[in-house]
């Protein structure tokens, strides 16, 4: 997927075009290039037996503004995603089934801050990487009957985030980093519990807990 965006004058975009001037702007300059828009994703879901593998991956730039007129292409936008799963659905018995899945994930943000003037400079970047395992079990024990239970572990094993808008004029705003160091990582555990009773048609009645602890 692939689109310039919307073109028009930036006069149609403010209550007062003078404040254009104010900016530096030029009273004909439009949007032209500077919404631009470009997606592109891949997707694969297969299953063998009881195994299935499941794989997407998304890289979206996007033109954007960020409060003032943006100057030269625009402000660049970057969002990056990867998620890998492999698991297994099984049927122990007619009332009992279970579904264990591990999955990867990495997702990363970019973003550029040009608006006014070419020398303006400020970046915002973020970006995660981690792992995910959960095993969930269903029991039927009857028709109007449901239980359904769980444990879920997941690590972040890479995060950063940093945001450096000297530009902005504010010294709070300049060089900002936060990561995790070395062999660090933020673990979370999670048990849930669920039952869903039904005891006439079009009626359920759910109640369910869950119980996480994060270090």
């Amino acid at each position: 997927y692939e689109t310039d965006g919307i073109d028009v004058p930036y006069t149609d975009l403010v209550t007062d075009p003078a404040v254009l001037s104010d900016l530096g702007v030029s009273q004909d300059m439009t949007t032209h290039g500077k919404l631009a828009h470009e997606e592109k994703y891949f997707g694969f879901s297969g299953h063998f037996k009881d195994f299935f593998l499941d794989i997407s991956h998304i890289d979206h730039d996007m033109g954007t503004m960020f409060q003032f007129p943006a100057v030269g292409d625009g402000e660049p936008t970057q969002n990056v995603g990867t998620r890998i799963s492999f698991g297994m659905k099984k049927r122990l018995t007619h009332t009992l089934s279970f579904d264990a899945r591990l999955t990867y994930r990495k997702t990363e943000m970019n973003y550029e801050y040009v608006p006014l003037f070419p020398d303006f400079y400020g970046i915002e970047s973020d970006r995660s990487k981690g792992y995910q395992a959960e095993i969930n079990f269903f029991y039927e024990p009857a028709e109007y009957l449901e239980v359904t239970c769980g444990l879920d572990y997941q690590t972040i094993t890479d995060s950063y985030f940093v945001y450096d808008l000297p530009s902005f004029g504010s010294p709070t705003l300049i060089n900002n980093r936060i990561h995790l160091k070395g062999d660090d990582s933020i673990e979370t555990r999670g048990f849930f519990a669920q039952t869903k009773y039904t005891p006439i048609h079009k009626l359920d009645l759910i109640a369910g807990a869950r119980l996480e602890q994060t270090c």
